[in-house]
């Protein structure tokens, strides 16, 4: 046998040592004497042999698991049960965040465009391979012509699934300023989600997002009543080096909500793009990583970027069964990228099918995971060699898409851990080798 090259082992002062696969995503803790010679793994004790080959730390000497590895990633990516359709019903937004990188147009999706993107969800719901159905709403901000877009698409995609009896999930990528009692009546009784985002603290947040009266307890108050409504919520907070301050007094408003709204809540912590380098990257990631574990301990489920299962999990625009769905019937692959006709690969037609440019997808499709890099990387099977928007910018065959170094590894690893022995602790997950 051999040892994996997805494992990393971790010693501790205590005598005690953790082996982490990242192709099984599972880690074992021993006493750091047990084993004898590390290359290859060698216990003395045979029930912990049996443990490393049971989770995948030693494996056959004939075993080519980076192959094993594309081949997951291929079976995910193109998984065509599940379907996901991003809409953009206007870019125009109702604020004008200095970093965002979209230029918001005044527009919205016209009537004539809102029944062919209703054709295209008919064809493809009808596809037979179909068995569940993600409608998400982007933009600028989707609860701009809510009742002219997003509430007569809605309606349709329930009726055509529950013809087909196929699952619908809803969800939005909102600022969450304009959600109005008029739509949470609507969403009441369709299985929504939601991304909501905050900008700092009510101070901060407020000279971010200029509305009459401060818009901080207006977008507070309505994450207060959607969980109420028993509806998923990540609230995002964006941050820069000067606003983590702010953070913990975000939490604390958080914390006082109804003690029922805590299971609809996850914090989701991003670092505002224009405020990365490499000057603060070592101080944000541990004071994030020391936010993360307080939060948890109070029982907050709370995420970053470095907590990632970016394989299992893969960006919905990495997959070939998603489109994204601009007002004027542009398909674009990722949200993270201004919609301008220059990024665009297809157009939808007037009968509900689409029109790629030449080769646009099956490019996509094969981009990812090509890079010698990433075949030597020993977390590749949690980070996928990243997202194929990256991958298709940045050619360099032997340069990280993500810029990890040795250590930014290990600090995925530990938070990788950390979500696992959470998970664990609230009942979720599978079992835990201990």
């Amino acid at each position: 046998m051999k040892n994996s090259q997805y494992n990393t082992i971790y010693d501790f002062p205590n005598g005690r040592s953790v082996i982490y696969n990242a192709f099984t995503d599972t880690f074992i803790v021993f006493p750091t004497t047990q084993i004898i010679r590390r290359d290859p793994l060698n216990p003395e004790n045979k029930v912990l042999m049996q443990q490393l080959v049971d989770n995948g730390m030693l494996i056959d000497e004939d075993y080519d698991e980076v192959q094993a590895l594309k081949d997951k990633i291929r079976k995910i990516d193109n998984n065509d049960s599940h379907f996901h359709l991003h809409v953009n019903p206007t870019l125009s937004c109702n604020f004008r965040c200095w970093y965002c990188y979209e230029n918001h147009r005044s527009s919205y999706m016209q009537a004539e465009m809102v029944e062919n993107v209703k054709k295209l969800i008919a064809n493809k719901i009808k596809e037979d391979k179909v068995r569940t159905f993600q409608l998400s709403f982007f933009g600028g901000e989707p609860m701009l012509y809510f009742d002219k877009v997003a509430r007569p698409i809605i309606e349709y995609a329930q009726i055509v699934c529950k013809e087909m009896a196929i699952d619908l999930s809803v969800h939005f990528t909102t600022n969450g300023y304009l959600i109005n009692d008029s739509i949470k009546d609507f969403l009441r009784d369709v299985n929504v989600s939601f991304q909501i985002s905050l900008d700092g603290h009510r101070e901060n947040h407020n000279k971010v997002r200029q509305a009459p009266g401060g818009s901080y307890d207006v977008i507070m108050d309505n994450i207060r009543s959607l969980a109420m409504m028993r509806k998923s919520i990540v609230v995002r907070i964006n941050y820069t080096c000067e606003k983590l301050k702010d953070i913990p007094y975000i939490v604390e408003d958080i914390k006082s909500f109804p003690p029922e709204t805590r299971p609809y809540i996850v914090i989701d912590l991003q670092q505002v793009w224009q405020d990365m380098n490499d000057e603060n990257k070592v101080y944000v990631r541990e004071r994030i990583e020391e936010v993360i574990s307080s939060l948890r301990e109070d029982g907050i489920s709370a995420t970053a970027p470095l907590h990632c299962d970016n394989v299992n999990h893969s960006c919905y625009a990495d997959k070939r069964n998603h489109i994204l769905l601009n007002y004027d019937g542009l398909i674009y692959f990722c949200t993270a990228r201004d919609f301008i006709p220059e990024n665009s690969v297809g157009i939808l037609m007037n009968d509900g099918n689409l029109k790629y440019k030449e080769n646009a997808l099956e490019e996509r499709m094969n981009v990812k995971f090509n890079r010698d890099i990433c075949r030597k990387c020993r977390i590749a099977p949690i980070c996928g060699g990243g997202c194929r928007q990256k991958c298709s910018e940045i050619k360099n065959p032997n340069y990280c898409v993500n810029g990890y170094s040795e250590e930014d590894k290990d600090r995925v690893i530990l938070g990788r851990l950390d979500t696992i022995i959470n998970s664990k602790m609230r009942g979720y997950g599978d079992e835990v080798d201990k």
